[in-house]
């Protein structure tokens, strides 16, 4: 059977508090061998650690703060010890959504910009959320690190995506919805 791995779930939601050790015992159950955990505001930082930390082996951390967050209290030093201090697999989740609801585009890009360069001073792969965005957030990174090695983009479109297809695009390993 292959090896399955859950590239991107949030089992540090708050909503999985009482179930998450019956979650990843069914996951397994069913061939998923690990989990692959991103932080999305600051307050996942020290679940998806505390997660990690009980499932050695299995949970495996990515710290970041998603685009939705990065207006509320976003604190990037904190975010940076907990990718010096984490053993994390990534940096993430982050990335851009301009959707109206959500923060003025000029900070997200300044917080996506500062993330990538925390992936980049640590050797990291980036998991990037890009929703209606994806040519914007590619322009973000390459101008950030302009090698992109180990860049895993998640999004979704609702519009038509830029040909030739993504992964020739992009040059990235990508997850589109």
């Amino acid at each position: 059977m292959p090896i399955l791995i859950d590239t991107h779930c949030h089992l540090n939601d708050p909503g999985f508090e009482k179930s998450v050790l019956e979650v990843i015992e069914r996951a397994r159950a069913s061939g998923v061998e690990s989990f692959v955990v991103p932080a999305y505001d600051m307050g996942s930082l020290e679940r998806t650690m505390e997660l990690a930390s009980s499932f050695p082996g299995v949970v495996y951390p990515a710290y970041g703060v998603h685009p939705w967050f990065v207006d509320h209290g976003a604190d990037y030093e904190k975010v940076l010890s907990f990718l010096r201090r984490g053993s994390p697999v990534a940096v993430g989740e982050v990335g851009l959504d301009f959707s109206p609801q959500c923060p003025p585009q000029g900070i997200q890009v300044e917080a996506l910009t500062r993330q990538i360069s925390f992936a980049h001073d640590l050797d990291l792969p980036l998991t990037i959320y890009s929703d209606e965005n994806p040519v914007q957030a590619r322009d973000d990174v390459q101008a950030a690190d302009p090698d992109m090695s180990g860049t895993y983009v998640r999004g979704r479109s609702r519009k038509p995506l830029p040909s030739p297809p993504f992964p020739q695009y992009w040059g990235l390993r990508l997850q589109i919805m």
